[in-house]
C-alpha cells in the first residue's frame, strides 16, 4: 500500500512539473515580441501592418482553435494533444526566428496555434486531475505562465541589443523552454493514452443556451483582449512617448510582475466561494480604473 501511495505521489509530482513547464511557454513567446518590433521592422524591412500581424495572428489562432481544441482532445486525449502542441511550438519558434517575412509569419501562426491549444486544454487537465485542489494548482499554473511572460518582456530587447544577439536569436532563446516542456511532458504520454470522452449534454442544457456561459465568455474575452492589446502595443506606445525600447520592455515586464500575486491568490479565493460574480465585477472595475 505504501509503495502504491509513493508511486501515485511521484506521478502527481511529475504531472505538476509537466504542467508548470508547459505553462512557462504560454506567454513568453508572445510577450517577447512587443519590445522587439522596432528591431524586426528595421532588420527585414516589414511595414507597420505586417508588424501588427505578429501580435494579431496569435489572437486569431486563439479565436479559431479554442472551440475545436476539446474535439481534438476527445479523439487523441488531453495528454497527446498537449504533447503534439508543444512539438508544434518548438517548430514554430525555430521557423519564426529565421529573418525572413514569410518564415516570420508562418512561424507566428504555428506558435499562436500551439499556445491556443494548450491555453484551452491545460485548465481542463488541471480540473480533471486536481479537482480537490483546483484553486491552488490553477494559481501555480497562472504564476508559471505570467512570470515567464514578464521575464520575456524585460529581457528580450537587452538580449537582442546589449548582447548583440539580434532579434531573431533573442526570440530563439525561448526554444530552450519549449524543448524542456516537450521532454517534461513525455511521461504523460505513457501514463494516459486513451481519448477523453466528453459527455454530450442534452440540447436544452447546452452551453449555447446558458446565460452564465455567455457571460463568462464575454468577460474572459474582453479581459484577454485588454491584456494582449497592452502586450502587443504598450512598448510601441511608450517608445513614441520618448522611452527607449529597453525601458518600454522593462515597464511591460513590471506591469506583468505586479499581476503575479493576484494570479496566484484569486484562483484560490474563487475555488472557495460559491459565486465568483463579485470577483468578476471588482476585476472589471479595477481594469476600468
Amino acid at each position: 500500500m505504501r509503495e502504491r501511495v509513493q508511486e501515485k505521489s511521484v506521478e502527481v509530482t511529475v504531472l505538476l512539473l509537466g504542467i508548470i513547464f508547459v505553462a512557462t511557454n504560454l506567454r513568453a513567446p508572445l510577450t517577447a515580441v512587443g519590445p522587439l518590433t522596432g528591431l524586426i521592422k528595421d532588420n527585414i524591412g516589414i511595414s507597420g501592418t505586417i508588424a501588427g500581424f505578429l501580435t494579431t495572428i496569435p489572437l486569431l489562432a486563439f479565436a479559431i482553435l479554442s472551440p475545436v481544441a476539446p474535439k481534438i482532445a476527445e479523439k487523441l486525449s488531453l495528454e497527446y494533444t498537449i504533447g503534439y502542441s508543444t512539438i508544434v511550438l518548438v517548430i514554430g519558434l525555430f521557423i519564426r526566428s529565421i529573418p525572413q517575412t514569410s518564415t516570420l509569419l508562418f512561424g507566428t501562426i504555428l506558435v499562436g496555434s500551439a499556445i491556443a491549444m494548450c491555453n484551452v486544454l491545460i485548465p481542463s487537465l488541471i480540473k480533471r486531475e486536481f479537482n480537490h485542489r483546483l484553486g491552488l494548482i490553477t494559481g501555480i499554473y497562472s504564476i508559471s505562465m505570467n512570470l515567464c511572460g514578464a521575464i520575456a518582456s524585460g529581457v528580450s530587447f537587452p538580449l537582442a541589443n546589449n548582447l548583440n544577439l539580434g532579434w531573431n536569436n533573442s526570440l530563439r532563446i525561448w526554444l530552450i523552454l519549449a524543448l524542456i516542456a516537450c521532454i517534461a511532458w513525455i511521461p504523460q504520454l505513457k501514463r494516459h493514452d486513451k481519448p477523453d470522452k466528453i459527455e454530450e449534454l442534452p440540447i436544452e442544457n447546452s452551453i449555447w443556451h446558458s446565460k452564465t456561459a455567455w457571460q463568462v465568455t464575454i468577460f474572459m474575452g474582453l479581459q484577454s483582449l485588454v491584456f494582449y492589446v497592452l502586450v502587443a502595443w504598450l512598448p510601441e506606445m511608450l517608445i513614441q512617448k520618448g522611452f527607449t525600447a529597453e525601458q518600454a520592455g522593462y515597464l511591460l515586464s513590471m506591469m506583468q510582475l505586479f499581476l503575479l500575486p493576484f494570479t496566484f491568490i484569486i484562483p484560490i479565493i474563487a475555488g472557495r466561494v460559491k459565486r465568483q460574480s463579485k470577483i468578476a465585477i471588482n476585476t472589471s472595475i479595477l481594469m476600468c480604473l
